[in-house]
This record gives structure tokens, C-alpha cells and sequence, in this order.
């Protein structure tokens, strides 16, 4: 993780709260997370799931609350 927390970023970009709680509970207990459409498991985002999956950084995750594409 970076010296920045993605608590941190979502605070600056105003985003759902109680999501932010959600994101920092799942990391912290080890669990990536993925931007999925609402109430949908399909697309993933590319390069982010299968053999050679990236795991998202907290950069990746503030740019997805950035950008609405959660």
C-alpha cells in the first residue's frame, strides 16, 4: 500500500462512505477488490482478473471512485 490510504483519496473525491468502509475492510483483511458495474459481475477490468491478474493499487481504486466506475 502506499503512504497515502485509499480512505484518503476517497474522502477527497467525496465518495459513498460507507463504499470506502467496505474497500478498507476487504483490504485489510487481505481481499482485493475489483470496479464491477452496479448489481453485476460482469466485465471485470482488464488485466485485473485470470492467471497473471494484477492486484489494485490505491491509486487503481481512487481513480475508479474518480471516475464513477464502481
Amino acid at each position: 500500500m502506499s503512504d497515502v490510504s485509499t480512505h484518503d483519496y476517497i474522502s477527497h473525491y467525496n465518495a459513498d462512505p460507507l463504499l470506502a468502509e467496505f474497500v478498507e475492510s476487504y483490504r485489510s483483511g487481505g481481499w482485493d477488490v475489483l470496479s464491477l458495474p452496479q448489481g453485476q459481475k460482469y466485465p471485470p477490468p482488464h488485466g485485473y482478473t485470470g492467471a497473471h491478474a494484477a492486484v489494485a493499487t490505491d491509486t487503481d481504486i481512487a481513480q475508479w471512485f474518480l471516475t464513477g466506475h464502481w
